[in-house]
């Protein structure tokens, strides 16, 4: 009505391949009097530069904490070893049945803790060396199928589905291995009362459609490992944050934060992505997606 372009984004379903994002431009229609007799409308489909932009923003805050992490786990390390190597010599000097011997295994302990929470920071950060190899997952699932039923104990059942003519994918196996105990784990927590962990695999052509669903996925042929328990499940404002560094909803003592995201920042060294699913009282599903090796 000013006699001035408009530009508007906007939101719109479209039928199999998800919501997209719209940059609308109005331009004004004068006939030869100057007056507006209509307009020119000029729809331009931006979802994918709003994603791009959205990912590498969310890669820039990512690099910056890893950055941080990697370095304060090498410092913290040095002391972590220290400890570990003084109360060692003092328990050498110890009589067998001298009471300090259960505060230094106390020590010991907190210091192993310690230990683990900095290994995690140096896999978050990619500062952990990494040997990748061109795997069988479902080699890999059936050799961790007794550590798992250990890990998790009496009270939680496990169920291996794996799919027939996996493709394979290029992975450091300890790194995967260190991925599926982090899972089990937390799924071993939100089970307190018992139930049963499923772990499925499959060949999936990421799309479009799946894409529009997930932003934080790419397009591509990828191997999904889904790890997925019967648990209490999560709220929507957990889920959201579930990657996110130092975020946890244990009590103190019980988690730094820390475990997800090392399995996202081993699952994305290796060229993938992970996805979360959950519903409070329903469990969740955590799936892995790894670019399928195709030069194997």
């Amino acid at each position: 009505l000013a006699g001035e372009s408009l530009t508007v984004t906007q939101e719109a379903g479209v039928p199999g391949d998800g919501l997209h994002e719209y940059e609308v431009t109005y331009n004004p229609m004068r006939d030869p009097a100057g007056r507006i007799v209509g307009a020119t409308q000029f729809v331009r489909d931006i979802t994918d530069r709003r994603q791009r932009l959205e990912r590498e923003a969310q890669s820039r805050r990512l690099e910056a904490i890893g950055r941080l992490a990697g370095g304060v786990a090498h410092d913290f390390n040095n002391i972590v070893t220290g400890i570990l190597a003084t109360a060692s010599l003092v328990n050498a000097s110890l009589d067998p049945d001298d009471p300090l011997r259960a505060d230094l295994r106390e020590i010991e302990r907190a210091a192993r803790r310690a230990a683990d929470i900095t290994s995690q920071l140096l896999a978050y950060a990619r500062r952990t060396p990494v040997d990748p190899r061109v795997i069988d997952v479902n080699d890999v699932l059936r050799g961790a199928d007794r550590m798992l039923h250990r890990l998790l104990g009496d009270g939680v059942g496990v169920v291996m589905r794996p799919v027939e003519s996996l493709w394979p994918m290029r992975i450091d196996p300890v790194q995967f291995e260190a991925v599926l105990v982090t899972l089990a784990r937390n799924a071993r927590d939100a089970m307190p009362h018992g139930g049963t962990l499923l772990v499925t695999t499959g060949n999936e052509l990421v799309d479009g459609a799946f894409i529009a669903r997930h932003p934080a996925g790419r397009t591509g042929e990828f191997v999904r490992v889904t790890v997925k328990d019967t648990g209490t499940g999560m709220p929507p404002q957990v889920l959201h944050r579930l990657f996110e560094p130092f975020f946890t909803t244990k009590e103190p003592g019980r988690g730094a934060g820390l475990g997800l995201a090392m399995v996202q920042g081993i699952v994305e060294q290796a060229g993938g992505f992970a996805v979360a699913e959950s519903r409070e009282g329903e469990g969740s599903a955590l799936s892995l997606f790894l670019p399928r090796a195709a030069d194997a």
